[in-house]
């Protein structure tokens, strides 16, 4: 379920923040690794739409969740011409922070 989607005109950085769940089981570790690449690239909120190819992706699981929604955080630092950074932080319902990404992908092309 997408939350937000904050676009870059106001000259802060893009973000998305989003919230997911597996339907009918509790939320494990893979589904939460996941949720640290779920999101639809930050470019598309600057109207850089498409295919992103990742070419580094580093994760960390913090903690396993706890039953419920997972809220995703996905922010960026800098979107270059050829490249872009995008941090995933993915928290449970307790408020405890379950995974961290760190990917480095391609801007689409326009």
């Amino acid at each position: 379920m997408l939350s937000t989607l904050r676009s870059a005109t106001d000259g802060r950085p893009p973000v998305i923040q989003l919230w997911a769940r597996p339907r009918g089981v509790a939320p494990d570790a893979l589904f939460a690794l996941l949720c640290g690449d779920l999101s639809a690239p930050v470019t598309f909120a600057v109207d850089r739409t498409g295919w992103a190819p990742t070419v580094a992706l580093t994760a960390y699981l913090r903690a396993l969740p706890a039953d419920g929604w997972l809220r995703v955080l996905c922010t960026c630092v800098e979107i270059g011409q050829d490249w872009f950074d995008e941090d995933h932080i993915v928290v449970d319902r307790l408020g405890r922070i379950v995974v961290q990404t760190r990917q480095l992908a391609m801007v689409p092309a326009q």
